[in-house]
């Protein structure tokens, strides 16, 4: 495999020259939408922090309210136009996943599957 410098290197690149390995990024391991739990619970995680991380601001600004969203809408080309290849095997301004759903083509478990992997989430903070 490859450390943790040279997959950022890779990223920077993106993916040019390691097609095998963005290959194997995008094939195999967990994959969120997919009833597996190391990514639901990775998923979870990261949604909890997001929140915790957004409504710490609210007791900073007064009347100033933030409100933790977790939806792109019509947005997945614009902002993976902006942003580099990622880890999964996404190369630089492809588009990204839309709202909290698995990554485009990555949810191979069915629908019901991708349904239980969001209903696990802990949405009663999003907006």
């Amino acid at each position: 495999m490859v450390t943790l410098p040279q997959l950022v290197e890779i990223l920077k690149n993106n993916w040019e020259g390691n097609q095998v390995l963005q290959m194997k990024m995008i094939n195999e391991g967990a994959k969120f939408g997919n009833g597996q739990k190391e990514a639901g619970n990775l998923a979870c995680e990261m949604v909890n922090y997001f929140v915790e991380r957004v409504e710490a601001y609210n007791s900073r600004y007064g009347d100033l309210i933030f409100s933790p969203c977790i939806a792109t809408f019509s947005w997945i080309v614009n902002i993976g136009k902006r942003i580099g290849a990622s880890a999964d095997g996404r190369m630089s301004k492809d588009p990204i996943a839309a709202n909290m759903s698995p990554v485009l083509s990555r949810d191979v478990s069915g629908p019901m599957a991708a349904l239980n992997s969001y209903l696990k989430l802990s949405t009663d903070s999003l907006e």
